[in-house]
Parts: C-alpha cells; sequence; structure tokens
C-alpha cells in the first residue's frame, strides 16, 4: 500500500474521529491561581509522544491547503487507529507503524500509548481536558478476548455493539450521542448520515474535550477593529484583542516560546 493510501485512509478515520473542543469559559473561580499539573510516563511512552509528534508533521504536511483554513486533532486520529493497529497483523500492522510513527509491536503499543492516555484526562483549576475512546462493532461479529481486555486495559475503550446493517441510522445516532456526552455536547453531529451505511462494520472513535481559561485573559473592553494584513498584500479591518504587560519568554532553536 501506498503513502498516499494510507494518508486516504488514515484521513478516513479522522473524519469519524473527534475533533477536540475548546472553551475558554472555566468551571472553577477565575481567581484561583493555575498550577502545573506534573504528567509522569516512562521512557517508551516519551518515545511515543515522540512518534505522534512525527505523524502530527506528516499529516499537516499531506492535509495542508494553502489559503484555507486547517483545523485538525492529529492525537485523535492517532488514538483510534492505534485501537485498529492492536488487531493488525503482518504488512498492514507495518505500514500503521511506518506511517504512524507508532514505533512498537501492536499489543505492545497499547500498553505504552495507555500511559499517554492516563495523562489526557485531569481537572485544576481553570482547565479540564478529558478523553474517551469507544468501539462501535456490527452485531456478532467475532472478536477475540484478548483484544477486547487489552481496549479496556490500556485504552479504557468500551466495545459497543450496534446494528449497522438493519439499522444504520439508529446506529449513528447512538455514535453521535456517545460524543455529544463525552464533549459535555460540545460535538453533537461528528457523523453525518452518509458517513453510516448497511455495510459499515466497525467504527473507531476518539473523543477529546478541552476546557480552559487564559493564563492572562484579554480584557474585552480592549479589543478594537484596526487593520489586519492578508497574505496577498491586500489589508482588512478585524476586531483585534489586546494587552500589555510582562511575559516570560524562552528562546530554544531559533524559536520563541512564552
Amino acid at each position: 500500500m501506498s503513502y498516499r493510501k494510507i494518508i486516504e485512509a488514515i484521513a478516513v478515520a479522522a473524519a469519524i474521529t473527534a475533533v477536540p473542543a475548546f472553551c475558554q469559559e472555566a468551571d472553577v473561580p477565575l481567581d484561583e491561581p493555575i498550577r502545573t499539573i506534573s504528567a509522569v510516563v516512562d521512557p517508551d511512552a516519551k518515545a511515543a509522544i515522540a512518534g505522534i509528534n512525527a505523524f502530527s508533521l506528516d499529516l499537516y504536511r499531506h492535509t495542508l491547503t494553502i489559503d484555507e483554513n486547517h483545523l485538525l486533532s492529529p492525537a485523535s486520529v492517532s488514538v483510534a487507529v492505534g485501537l485498529a493497529y492492536r488487531g493488525a497483523q503482518g504488512t498492514t500492522a507495518t505500514e500503521l507503524e511506518q506511517v504512524l510513527h507508532f514505533g512498537k509491536p501492536p499489543r505492545e503499543y497499547l500498553r505504552v500509548n495507555g500511559q499517554i492516555l492516563g495523562t489526557m484526562t485531569f481537572a485544576g483549576p481553570q482547565r479540564e481536558l478529558r478523553t474517551a475512546n469507544a468501539v462501535w462493532l456490527q452485531d456478532e461479529m467475532p472478536i477475540l478476548p484478548d483484544y477486547e481486555q487489552d481496549l479496556a486495559a490500556f485504552a479504557k475503550a468500551g466495545l459497543q455493539r450496534v446494528d449497522f446493517r438493519g439499522a444504520a441510522e439508529a446506529a449513528r445516532l447512538k455514535v453521535n450521542n456517545w460524543v455529544a456526552e463525552s464533549t459535555r455536547d460540545k460535538i453533537k453531529e461528528l457523523l453525518q448520515p452518509a458517513d453510516v451505511t448497511k455495510k459499515t462494520r466497525a467504527i473507531l472513535v476518539n473523543a477529546i474535550y478541552w476546557k480552559g481559561g487564559w493564563a492572562s485573559a484579554f480584557d474585552k473592553k480592549q479589543t478594537k477593529s484596526e487593520p489586519f494584513k492578508l497574505l496577498d498584500g491586500g489589508q482588512v479591518t478585524a476586531p483585534l484583542m489586546s494587552q500589555r504587560s510582562n511575559f516570560r519568554v524562552m528562546e530554544r532553536g531559533g524559536t520563541y516560546t512564552n
């Protein structure tokens, strides 16, 4: 299978994978200080994170369209396809490992990735991150017990049985309702009617929900309509946020990070 074909297959997975939901409001008091929430993972998990980062850049390069807005969630694609990778063998497993930079055999990678998923659910002052995984499978389709056990143990993924063959629309609504519940109703219509048919046999879903406040919030009163320069050299008027303060900045590898 060519790299382009694999990317096209991943694009399909992305189409059925929940994109992150972002919101600035927070449920906790805004005057409560933001504290660092540490995540401890072993060297194998750190290598897996590096692999996700490498795949993210590859996916960005292969899907970017010049002069168009571009929003995607490589982590969602990696996690969702990783659920399928756990059951892959032979050439399929090799190609998925190479394209998604998994770096480990299928069963071992899911165990390692479980550490990463464990860091993707937390709540703290002014922020909350939640991730949820699920496999929706055709009724009565056989599945190996150890595969189901690993999904539950390492990916916290529930195995849901639906009847795509006899009730595709009802199955679609069940998936959408699950996604809506997992993202606090931020993503309500993940799958469109054409996405699920009587030929569908499995849907892998990763939903990511993020809700957080700014460390240094913008004052709405400081938002003003000002000139904004376009890529083509033209200019439009747009509402621009602004604030003046002192921020820490770090220079690393020719780039600046605050």
